[in-house]
């Protein structure tokens, strides 16, 4: 249970990379060079981003929900909360600059700390920085998932996909032509198997943001799936941060 919930944060960080919002454009695309540049322009309008919807993690040994909230102000702050039966809740992560705070509820745990030193945490094991983990929510990271300028871009079945080949590691991004929404991500490894798997649908017409979405870890046989019902968009944010994390913030 311990390893699905510490891999839980970079599940949904990696598949909301492809919550970016999209308008109609008349640039052709022709090389992944044009797709790095529209999605980069169009990530630059978002400032603050409020979500809530229901997390389902399962695996061969448990099945689990929970409830989210996430709320993010650019450039720097995200504040993510769980909670599971009856509105009980679970924990909190706030991210602040390079310091972070996690409250685990359930064992009445407070863990806190700079980022740089997150990965030797046995409960929040990320390979990111703060940074990165902010422009997964805000929906900026996407261009960085695969290095544009190494890429091909190949048409298939209707579809524009990008692929990149990296240390042993090949990672495809499917993009919707008409609507230019990410439908699916893969990441394979050397032996061609796919690793890692992401898919979105439900798209919201007017944000442009998928509303369901199911990741698939495929080396732990464990999926996550987030389905949201509200996604607000530069709107003014209160994150309200509940007593206990806003003392050890000022200590």
């Amino acid at each position: 249970m311990k390893n699905i919930w510490k891999n839980f944060i970079f599940a949904l960080f990696v598949f909301l990379a492809s919550c970016a919002p999209t308008k109609e454009t008349s640039t052709k695309f022709n090389r992944a060079e044009d797709f790095e540049e529209y999605f980069k322009q169009n990530m630059k309008n978002i400032k603050t981003f409020y979500g809530t919807g229901n997390i389902t993690i399962e695996s061969p040994e448990f099945s689990n929900n929970a409830k989210c909230k996430v709320k993010i102000i650019y450039p720097d702050t995200l504040f993510l909360e769980l909670k599971g039966i009856f509105g009980i809740s679970i924990g909190m992560l706030l991210l602040r600059n390079e310091d972070y705070i996690f409250y685990n509820q359930i064992e009445n745990k407070i863990i806190t700390g700079n980022f740089n030193t997150l990965n030797e945490n046995p409960y929040l094991n990320l390979n990111l920085s703060t940074r990165e983990i902010i422009d997964f929510f805000a929906g900026k990271f996407f261009y960085n998932y695969i290095n544009f300028n190494s890429s091909q871009l190949i048409k298939d079945n209707g579809y524009y996909i990008i692929e990149s080949k990296t240390n042993n590691l090949k990672k495809r991004v499917w993009i919707d032509p008409d609507n230019l929404t990410i439908d699916r991500v893969v990441e394979y490894n050397d032996q061609d198997e796919s690793i890692f798997e992401g898919i979105a649908k439900f798209y919201d017409k007017k944000l442009m943001m998928p509303t369901w979405m199911r990741i698939i870890l495929n080396s732990t046989q464990s999926s996550l799936t987030l389905t949201y019902n509200d996604i607000q968009l530069n709107k003014e944010i209160d994150l309200e941060i509940p007593q206990i994390l806003l003392k050890k913030l000022t200590q």
